[in-house]
C-alpha cells in the first residue's frame, strides 16, 4: 500500500498552520493532495475519518476550521507514527552479551525495584538485591542493571556494596574493561572494591595495571594496589623496596604481599626480621603456605623451643614469641616444618613443654578462641587441626598418621582421625576408626579409655557438616585473617565422605551419649541433655543418611524434655509429621517460650489451618493453667491476630 498521499496531506496541513486559515480556499496544492488521498479512505476506518475531516475543512461553510484542522493533523500524525521504523538489511539475531552484559526481556516491574535499590537511598534496598543475587537472577546481567552494580561498589551502605562485590566476582573476566574504565586511583572505598574484584577475576594477569596505579594511587587504593602485587613472584624485589620506603598501612600491605614471595632476597628479609622481632614479624607470615616461608617459621620456632627448654620460667616477651610462632604454623607443610612437628608431637617433649611456667609461677597457658587456657600440647593440637583444614597439607597428614600408627597413643587420635578423613576413602577410615566407639550392655561399659576415644572422634565429627551446594562433607575451622582483622572460615572437603556405618553406630541406643563436645557453628540443639551429641549428628544430615537419622531424631523427641528443638534436624531429614510435637513439648517442660513456639510453627511444613489449631491449643493450655508462659511473656493479642491471619489464608486456599 502506497502511503505517500498520507504524508503529502500531512505536509500541506502543516503549511496551512503557518500560512493561516484564510488562505485555505486558494490552496490548490492542498486540494490536489486531498484528491490523491481519497482512494485510501476506503481501506481503513481511520483513513475514512481523516477524509471526512479533510472535506469538512475544505468546505467554506465550516465555522470551526481551526478545530477541524487540528483534528485532522492529530489523526494524521498518529497514523504516521505507527509507520515509523529503523532497520538495516540482514537477518535478525539475538544481541550478543558483551562485557558480562546482555539484553534481558524483563518487565518494568522487575527492573525498577533493582534500579532503585542500586541508586536510591532508604530501607529495603538490601533485601531486594540480596534476593536477586541469591536466586542468581539473569536480570542482574541486563545492560540497564549491570553498570549500576559496578556503581554500587561505592554505596554508602557497606552491606549493599559488599553484596555487589560478591556478585561481580562471579561474572568472569569479560567485565574487566568495565571495572577499569573510569577507575580513579585517588578514589575511596568504591575504587578499592573495584580493584578487589579485578584481583579475584584476573589475579596476576593485571599485574602491569596494578603497578601503574601506584604512580597516582592514594590512601586506601594505594594500600590495596600494593597488596595486589602478591600474585606475581617477579614483584619480590619491588616489594622489598616498598617495605623499606612505605609507611604505616601501606608498609603493612607490602609485608602481607611479600609473604607470598619466594625469591631469595624476600626470604632473606623475612629471616632477618624474624631474628630481630619475631613476635611482630610472624603474624605477617601466618597466612602464607609457601614452603620457603614454612621453613623460616620452622627454624624460628625450633630456636624458640630450644631456648625455652634451657630455662625454668618464660617471660611475657618470650610467651608472645612462642604464641605468635605457633599461630604462624597455619598451613605450613614444608619438609622442615614436618620434621619439627615430629619432634614437638613427641610425648616426652610435649610433657616437658607443658611443664613450662610463666613469670608469675603458674603453668604457661595459651588463650585461644576464648578458651580458659591451653597447655602447650593442647595448643599444638589446635595448631595442627587449623593447618590441615586451612590448606592442603599432605605431608603433615602423613606425619600425624605415622606417629599415631607407631604407638596408637590416645592423645594423637583426634589428629590422626581428622587427617584420615581428609586423605583416605570412607571405607578405610571406618575400618581404622569405627571400632573405637564401643556399644554398652548391662554389664559391659565403655570404660575411661573408650569414653576418651569416643569424645575424640566426636570432637572431629563436630567440625564436619554437609554442604548442600557442593554436595560434599566439609571439615571447618575458624582462622584469624590479620590483614582483614576478622575471623574467617576455612573449609576442606573430606576425601571420601562418611561411611553409612558411622550413622548406624552413632544412632544405636547402646552407644553412650554423655560428655560435652564442641560443634562448629553451633545451633545449641538440646545441649543440656545431650552435650551436643545430637547436634553433631544434625550437622551430618545428608540426602544419603536421612532414612537413618530421621527416625533417630524422632525417637529423641519422644525421649527428651526439650523436644521442640528437634524440628530443625527433622526438617533437614525430610520429616513431614509434626502434629503433637508442640503439645508434648509444653506438657514435658510445664512452661512454653513464645519465641520457640513461634519459630517452630513458622518453620514446620504444616497447613495454615493446622498451624492456627496448634496456636489455639497452646493458648488454651495457658488459659487453663496447664502450662506457664516462660518469664510471664505471652502476647495474646498478637497471637490472636496471627491465628486470624492463618485462618484467612486457609479459607482463601480452600476457595481456590
Amino acid at each position: 500500500m502506497d502511503l505517500q498521499p498520507l504524508y503529502e496531506v500531512k505536509e500541506r496541513l502543516q503549511n496551512c498552520l503557518l500560512a493561516g486559515l484564510s488562505l485555505i480556499d486558494e490552496d490548490f496544492r492542498l486540494k490536489r493532495a486531498v484528491e490523491q488521498f481519497a482512494p485510501l479512505s476506503s481501506l481503513s476506518p481511520v483513513f475514512g475519518k481523516i477524509q471526512a475531516g479533510l472535506l469538512k475543512l475544505l468546505n467554506p461553510e465550516t465555522s470551526d476550521r481551526g478545530g477541524v484542522l487540528m483534528d485532522c493533523l492529530a489523526l494524521l500524525s498518529a497514523v504516521c507514527y505507527t509507520q515509523g521504523q529503523t532497520d538495516i538489511e540482514g537477518e535478525l539475531a539475538p544481541l550478543r552479551p558483551a562485557g558480562g552484559m546482555a539484553y534481558i526481556q524483563a518487565p518494568y516491574s522487575e527492573l525498577k525495584p533493582l534500579c532503585d535499590a542500586l541508586t536510591q537511598t532508604g530501607s529495603g534496598r538490601y533485601e531486594i538485591l540480596r534476593q536477586a543475587v541469591e536466586i542468581k537472577s539473569s536480570i542482574l546481567r541486563d545492560f540497564r542493571i549491570f553498570p549500576l552494580l559496578i556503581q554500587a561498589l561505592g554505596d554508602h551502605y557497606s552491606e549493599i556494596a559488599e553484596l555487589a562485590k560478591g556478585y561481580l566476582t562471579t561474572c568472569g573476566e569479560g567485565i574487566l574493561p568495565m571495572l577499569k574504565q573510569g577507575f580513579d586511583p585517588k578514589g575511596g572505598k568504591g575504587m578499592v572494591r573495584r580493584l578487589q574484584v579485578v584481583e579475584t577475576l584476573a589475579a596476576q594477569t593485571e599485574n602491569e595495571w596494578y603497578r601503574s596505579l601506584l604512580e597516582e594511587a592514594d590512601k586506601e587504593v594505594r594500600i590495596e594496589a600494593i597488596h595486589a602485587l602478591r600474585f606475581t613472584q617477579e614483584n619480590g624485589a619491588f616489594l622489598c623496596d616498598l617495605v623499606r620506603s612505605e609507611k604505616g598501612n601501606a608498609q603493612k600491605s607490602a609485608r602481607w604481599a611479600l609473604a607470598e614471595m619466594e625469591a631469595p632476597e624476600c626470604l632473606a628479609l623475612w629471616q632477618k626480621e624474624l631474628k630481630k622481632k619475631p613476635a611482630q614479624t610472624a603474624p605477617f607470615l601466618r597466612l602464607s603456605t609457601k614452603d620457603g616461608v614454612s621453613d623460616l617459621i620452622a627454624e624460628a620456632l625450633a630456636e624458640c623451643i630450644l631456648r625455652l627448654r634451657q630455662q625454668n620460667t618464660v617471660t611475657k616477651e618470650e610467651e608472645a614469641v612462642l604464641s605468635t610462632l605457633l599461630d604462624a604454623t597455619l598451613g605450613k607443610d614444608s619438609m622442615a616444618m614436618n620434621v619439627l612437628y615430629g619432634k614437638m608431637l613427641d610425648s616426652e617433649l610435649e610433657a616437658e613443654l607443658d611443664g613450662l611456667r610463666a613469670e608469675n609461677g603458674k603453668p604457661l597457658r595459651f588463650n585461644v578462641g576464648g578458651s580458659d587456657g591451653l597447655s602447650f600440647s593442647e595448643r599444638l593440637e589446635e595448631a595442627v587441626l587449623d593447618s590441615i583444614v586451612y590448606a592442603d597439607c599432605p605431608r603433615l597428614c602423613e606425619t600425624i598418621q605415622a606417629l599415631y600408627a607407631k604407638g596408637q597413643e590416645p592423645r594423637l587420635l583426634a589428629l590422626a582421625f581428622a587427617a584420615a578423613l581428609l586423605t583416605k576413602s570412607k571405607e578405610e577410615v571406618w575400618e581404622d576408626y569405627g571400632g573405637l566407639i564401643k556399644k554398652e550392655g548391662l554389664i559391659k561399659k565403655e570404660g575411661t579409655s573408650g569414653r576418651q576415644a569416643r569424645l575424640q572422634i566426636l570432637r572431629i565429627l563436630g567440625m564436619i557438616s554437609w554442604d548442600e551446594e557442593k554436595e560434599r562433607y566439609q571439615m571447618r575451622r575458624w582462622y584469624y585473617d590479620g590483614q582483614a582483622e576478622s575471623y574467617r572460615t576455612a573449609a576442606r572437603n573430606l576425601k571420601g565422605g562418611l561411611d553409612d556405618r558411622w550413622f548406624s553406630l552413632l544412632t544405636d541406643s547402646n552407644v553412650n551419649r554423655s560428655g560435652s563436645v564442641a560443634v562448629f557453628n553451633s545451633h545449641s540443639l538440646n545441649r543440656e541433655e545431650s552435650g551436643a551429641y545430637d547436634e553433631v549428628l544434625f550437622h551430618l544430615v545428608s540426602p544419603q543418611n536421612q532414612a537413618i537419622l530421621g527416625p533417630y531424631f524422632y525417637r529423641r523427641v519422644q525421649q527428651t524434655k526439650d523436644c521442640i528443638t528437634y524440628y530443625r534436624p527433622l526438617i533437614a531429614c525430610g520429616w513431614a509429621d509434626f502434629q503433637g510435637m508442640l503439645r508434648a513439648y509444653a506438657s514435658k517442660k510445664g512452661q512454653v517460650y513464645y519465641r520457640e513456639v513461634r519459630d517452630f510453627l513458622d518453620a514446620v511444613p504444616m497447613g495454615n489451618a493446622q498451624k492456627a489449631e496448634e496456636w489455639e491449643m497452646i493458648q488454651d493450655m495457658i488459659r487453663t493453667r496447664k502450662v506457664k508462659a516462660q518469664n510471664g511473656f505471652w502476647p495474646e493479642t498478637q497471637i490472636q491476630q496471627c491465628i486470624a491471619a492463618l485462618r484467612g489464608k486457609a479459607d482463601r486456599q480452600t476457595e481456590k
